[in-house]
């Protein structure tokens, strides 16, 4: 999506691309902050939470906390100005537990058996929160 805006800047294209990311109804970034941005970069992903705030819902997965969002979105100052628009009507998920994938491998070594395709079953401490909409 980010790589899309940049070079979408050289054939003056920005603008309809931008609309590409604020127009739909829902957008979903999964992992977010698994790499570090540059500037560029930091400058368009605020274009497009500012272009979507209070208008359309935009879900964020991530494994990492706020306070580690300033030094991923590269410039801290921008990182406030997108959290303050993420946090402001938001409902918070938090899953917590190892990763599957790994408990997926640990099978393997441990037991030696072939994965089963799909996400493992839940076992009776892995239940998710039912999310707030106060």
């Amino acid at each position: 999506m980010l790589e899309e805006l940049y070079v979408s800047r050289a054939d003056n294209s920005f603008h309809q691309k931008l609309k590409k990311y604020t127009g739909p109804d829902l957008l979903i970034l999964d992992e977010l902050g698994l790499k570090k941005l540059n500037q560029n970069s930091v400058d368009d992903f605020y274009e497009i939470i500012a272009g979507r705030y209070e208008q359309k819902s935009t879900i964020v997965t991530s494994n990492k906390s706020f306070d580690e969002w300033g030094r991923i979105l590269f410039d801290p100052v921008l990182a406030t100005a997108i959290l303050d628009r993420f946090v402001h009507h938001c409902h918070f998920v938090t899953i917590k537990g190892e990763s599957y994938r790994m408990k997926e491998r640990q099978g393997l070594i441990n037991n030696d058996q072939k994965p089963k395709r799909g996400r493992p079953p839940k076992t009776d401490g892995e239940t998710n929160p039912p999310c707030d909409d106060n």
